[in-house]
């Protein structure tokens, strides 16, 4: 699992499809690896091509907002909680 700040945060190049890992970066800037599942390993291989047609000269950082820019983890926290409400899992 990664921290909302930790996602926020990853890069186009923590993200390693041959060992099917992320290089996480988290508190008192420590590396760590992360398993991918299979599925997010997919999603990420359809949404890299996507971003880059998008943004020509986007931010290092693997999601990004409208602009092109690396998203901030709140925008994270207003997302799952969106999905979570649509899906009935969340008051």
């Amino acid at each position: 699992g990664l921290r909302r700040s930790e996602a926020a945060q990853l890069r186009v190049s923590d993200v390693d499809f041959e060992r099917g890992v992320l290089r996480v970066t988290g508190k008192g800037s420590k590396d760590r690896l992360v398993p991918m599942a299979r599925y997010l390993a997919e999603l990420l291989e359809n949404y890299l091509p996507v971003r880059a047609a998008a943004f020509p000269h986007p931010a290092p950082e693997l999601f990004l907002n409208r602009q092109g820019q690396a998203i901030h983890p709140d925008n994270i926290y207003y997302a799952v909680k969106k999905y979570l409400r649509l899906s009935g899992n969340l008051e």
